[in-house]
């Protein structure tokens, strides 16, 4: 989202301390230490939310050794959606795909808000008929239930 954007924080730390300064400033002189003080504590904060953020990133990354990298088998038919990859095996019915979406390089088959399969239209033969077969079935789920 743009409000995210770090630069739109930075910007909007400025106006903010800018406002500040004029309206509290109370006729008194201007203050350089106080200044560079207050500056290096929002500057400090500033660094630990962006570290935080890294770290959390790091946090949610898939391990090299772990189930989520590596080769996964899919099969479709009418019951639903098998998956099987290292270490695991999985049935998903129809009526958990919440809705699928294609993009230029990829179809998604959302399980939730934030889960889903992700196939890449390189790894596909027809990604056309793929995504017509997939939204089919999703839909005649959503006319059924």
């Amino acid at each position: 989202m743009w409000h995210e954007n770090p630069w739109f924080n930075v910007i909007l730390w400025f106006i903010i301390a800018l406002v500040f300064l004029t309206f509290f400033q109370g006729g008194s002189e201007f203050s350089w230490p106080t200044a560079g003080i207050v500056g290096f504590f929002f500057i400090l904060i500033f660094t630990q939310v962006i570290l935080a953020g890294l770290k959390l990133k790091k946090l949610c990354a898939p391990s090299e050794e772990g189930m989520f990298i590596g080769e996964h088998r899919f099969e479709f038919d009418e019951k639903g959606i098998h998956s099987q990859g290292k270490g695991y095996s999985a049935t998903h019915n129809w009526s958990v795909i919440k809705r699928a979406v294609k993009t230029d390089g990829a179809i998604y088959l959302f399980l939730d808000n934030a889960y889903a399969y992700i196939f890449p239209i390189s790894q596909l033969e027809d990604s056309g008929k793929f995504y017509d077969y997939v939204d089919s079935k999703i839909n005649a789920t959503d006319l059924s239930s």
